[in-house]
């Protein structure tokens, strides 16, 4: 019995893990993602200056 015990306890742990690990792989995504908002932003920002010193 005692070695059921020792086994869900690795089990729920690993499990534990493994959620984490999705987190962090969301929260690298989610992060990416606004980077690269934030980026396209700053490029359209440019362009738009850039348009007005033209005019």
């Amino acid at each position: 019995i005692g070695g059921h015990g020792e086994d869900a306890v690795l089990f729920r742990r690993r499990v534990r893990n493994r959620f984490a690990q999705d987190e962090v792989l969301m929260l690298k995504i989610t992060l990416k993602r606004s980077l690269i908002g934030f980026n396209h932003n700053l490029i359209e920002a440019d362009q738009v200056s850039a348009t007005v010193l033209m005019q």
